[in-house]
């Protein structure tokens, strides 16, 4: 990082190699410099919304009261965007009217004088510019300022008012409005002689656009949630709001892949043309080309995550079938280790196979068998940051019913699992309390997909750890034995 003259900051790579006789002695250094300053700019701001939207994903993942999960989001929202002021607007489908729901930054006084203020867009009288509330109840995302109102620019000189609508399925049911107006509740001459307030960019609003988007679909979850609670006891309505969750992560997964699928063909589309401009500027084709392989990685890492949604609830509906087949269940472990391995280079990943009187031959889907363990893996390197060693083993030993199991153990050194989390780890969204603390990304599904694929192979988990971390956990998953269902 430096600055120029005129104060700018730039950002520079610097490569520095000694510079060598003919005897190979260093006799000088030859230095080349490149200004990468917009480059990443642009790997910031994608980096930042794509990172936005899976901390929202994150936020609100097993929370049922719609004021919390609003509250959440908005703070998110202000804080991404380095808003002061913040209002949630719940709209009234009846009385087509916006209710405020809460605030963030506005005292009871000031909360009162702004909603008050802002009645001259969000409910105009007859004489005043109907426009912007037109915007918002159609849906769209709507900027207030003098220069989006030309015809009334002194009305709103120095406002700056970025009113996010909450949809779900085409279906308004409120608005987020943040504030960047220079001194609220301050008109006439004096507003005249206030500084601009800074413009909402486009990447403002994008990233305002999917936490409300999120924010739609997270109301919807809460009101399903809230109704199958209510209704507990009720098994048909149960399984109809399980059938509504579904439907949930299913909306959930195809409004990401939308969106996803253009960013990936843009990117593809990109690095294609890079490669055939052969008169592009060097510096130039290597920062797009950079950028592109960024948004790339981005885009599958957000697909990864609406797949797993795609299949809990394929899982759900019962939607998977297995392939099955006579596999020798050391050579799955065998490639899960290989494979992560190569990913990880943090930790010491190895496998432990036990000798035993038979073969490690199970009857099972290869492809789902390999996740199943991948999955455990993954898992124990999320959450083992001090780099310690994880470890598969397998063994044979009898059953409860006599015939014999194939018992898999996944080891590590990690933060464990508190003992009041461990029987409900394995449901969907879980997440135990001491993630939060390892700053460690997910929406708890991974352990879930685990368990439900064992049961369609008869197999079962469990995890045993002390909860401290540094001991870590033990994930322990049994497998019949296929001479076992032979004989069975």
């Amino acid at each position: 990082m430096t600055r120029r003259a005129d104060n700018s900051e730039r950002t520079l790579e610097v490569n520095v190699e000694p510079l060598l006789d003919r005897a190979s002695q260093q006799i000088g250094i030859v230095g080349a410099f490149r200004d990468v300053t917009e480059q990443v700019r642009i790997e910031r701001r994608i980096r930042g919304a794509l990172d936005t939207m899976l901390h929202a994903a994150e936020e609100i993942s097993g929370i049922t009261d719609i004021t919390d999960i609003l509250h959440r989001l908005l703070v998110m929202m202000m804080s991404t965007l380095n808003c002061a002021r913040g209002v949630v607007e719940i709209f009234d489908q009846e009385e087509h009217i916006f209710n405020p729901l809460l605030s963030i930054g506005l005292s009871d006084k000031e909360e009162e004088q702004w909603l008050e203020d802002q009645k001259r867009w969000l409910e105009p009288s007859g004489e005043h510019y109907a426009g912007f509330r037109e915007q918002l109840v159609n849906g769209y995302t709507t900027l207030v300022s003098a220069e989006q109102c030309p015809e009334e620019a002194d009305e709103f000189l120095n406002t700056m008012i970025l009113a996010v609508p909450i949809t779900h399925n085409s279906r308004l049911l409120g608005a987020m409005v943040l504030d960047r107006t220079s001194a609220p509740h301050v008109g006439g001459a004096t507003a005249a002689l206030l500084p601009e307030p800074t413009a909402f960019n486009v990447w403002d609003i994008a990233v305002a656009e999917g936490i409300a988007q999120f924010a739609g679909l997270a109301l919807e979850q809460a009101r399903w949630q809230q109704e199958a609670e209510i209704a507990r006891n009720n098994e048909a309505i149960m399984r109809e709001s399980n059938a509504l969750k579904d439907e949930f992560l299913a909306i959930t997964a195809h409004e990401f892949r939308t969106p996803l699928t253009v960013i990936l063909a843009h990117s593809q589309m990109i690095a294609r043309t890079l490669r055939k401009a052969a008169e592009l500027d060097p510096g130039l084709r290597d920062k797009l080309n950079e950028s592109s392989t960024i948004i790339g990685l981005q885009a599958h890492q957000l697909t990864n995550i609406v797949n797993t949604f795609l299949e809990v609830t394929r899982l759900n509906r019962g939607q998977i079938s297995l392939t099955l087949e006579e596999i020798n269940l050391v050579e799955i472990v065998k490639q899960a280790v290989a494979a992560q391995s190569t990913t990880s280079t943090q930790h010491e990943i190895s496998y432990v196979i036990e000798p035993a009187e038979h073969p490690y031959l199970v009857y099972g889907d290869r492809a789902r068998l390999l996740q199943i363990f991948a999955n455990l893996l993954q898992n124990a390197i999320k959450y083992s940051p001090f780099g310690g060693p994880i470890t598969v083993s397998l063994a044979q030993r009898p059953g409860e019913d006599g015939s014999m199991i194939i018992e898999a153990c996944v080891t590590d050194k990690g933060i464990g699992v508190p003992p009041e989390a461990q029987e409900h780890l394995f449901e969907r969204f879980y997440r135990a309390s001491n993630t939060e603390l390892s700053k460690t990304r997910g929406v708890g599904l991974g352990l879930y997909v685990v368990a439900e694929l064992l049961r369609l192979h008869n197999g079962t988990i469990h995890v045993e750890s002390s909860g401290l971390a540094g001991e870590g956990s033990r994930f322990v998953l049994t497998l019949p034995l296929a001479e076992g269902q032979i004989h069975h």
